[in-house]
């Protein structure tokens, strides 16, 4: 009969050790973390194609919530987020990513676990529209998964939206949106406009206009109606998937444009305090464009490093007396 080593050895047979180390001053609790894996993680040989065999624990071995948002094995490249129990300001924590064998922790694989918000589209629920415009499911483009959404019919300010199913403050959180427009579409209405709102159209959204003078800025929504803030010149991204990021602080609010890499491709701030609740995210501007993961996670600058250590094979840990 096999030995309880024995049996753990054939469930969980590889683990990579995860260094987070917190850079910001500030006690981080249930901290949402980006895992970057590249050419250098050394278990792209043994890990299935779909990340299936993943799980994460902490140094305790209790699982902890994920989201894998892309694992690609020929190109030894890979996504995965992590909400995190506790991290201390200044301070580090281990965390162990589980991969090569059978996945007892499958249901901790869930973005609306580890996200305050969160909707990759596969599943279309709760869209509603927003004056003469219209969002719909699609499998036109995709960044994630089958679907994603795409924003059609009549300009800014028409569009679509969903509630939050809470109210969000300003107390430093990052909203992203995973945006694509192809060249030489929307050539009429090009600005690509996300963010977040409450009931009455109040609130801020990251913008990206695609035009012959390419810019990105901060709406501020009053009513619906937008007005561009600290409007800056950028080289366009057309054709490719990039990341939207709207920043929220007490004090100001930020417009970042991040490559799919997540290499900084442009940001803007500017101070405004107007307004301090949110119920919805939408989605603006031009049309056609295509959306696809949304979520909203918490902040701090800097935010905490993560460094991918050397894997570890679990038999040679475990005694088999």
């Amino acid at each position: 009969m096999p030995t309880l080593a024995r049996l753990l050895y054939l469930t969980t047979p590889i683990k990579t050790p995860i260094l987070i180390t917190e850079q910001s001053g500030s006690d981080l609790t249930d901290y949402e973390v980006r895992i970057m894996l590249d050419s250098g993680w050394d278990g792209w040989d043994k890990v299935s194609p779909d990340g299936n065999d993943i799980f994460i624990t902490d140094e305790n071995g209790k699982p902890l919530y994920y989201w894998i948002e892309k694992i690609d094995k020929d190109n030894k490249s890979g996504v995965i987020w992590c909400k995190v129990p506790s991290i201390p300001a200044n301070g580090q924590v281990k965390i162990y990513l589980y991969y090569g064998g059978i996945n007892p922790y499958v249901n901790y694989r869930d973005g609306s676990k580890v996200f305050k918000f969160f909707d990759d589209i596969e599943t279309w629920t709760g869209w509603e529209k927003v004056g003469d415009g219209d969002v719909t499911q699609t499998t036109e483009q995709v960044y994630h998964g089958t679907y994603s959404l795409k924003k059609i019919s009549n300009c800014d300010p028409n569009g679509g939206r969903k509630s939050l199913g809470f109210t969000l403050d300003r107390n430093y959180w990052i909203v992203e949106f995973f945006r694509r427009r192809n060249s030489g579409e929307g050539t009429d209405c090009y600005a690509d406009r996300t963010g977040v709102e409450d009931a009455n159209g109040n609130g801020y959204s990251a913008g990206f206009s695609h035009g012959s003078s390419p810019s990105i800025y901060v709406d501020k929504r009053s009513g619906g109606s937008a007005t561009q803030l600290g409007s800056t010149s950028v080289s366009d991204i057309l054709s490719e998937w990039y990341i939207a990021q709207l920043v929220l602080t007490p004090s100001v609010v930020k417009t970042r444009i991040l490559k799919k890499d997540y290499t900084l491709h442009a940001e803007t701030t500017v101070s405004d305090t107007t307004y301090t609740s949110f119920t919805h995210v939408y989605i603006r501007g031009g049309r056609p464009y295509y959306v696809d993961v949304i979520r909203i996670r918490k902040y701090v600058d800097p935010e905490p490093s993560v460094q991918v250590l050397s894997s570890i094979n679990v038999i040679k840990e475990l005694d088999f007396m």
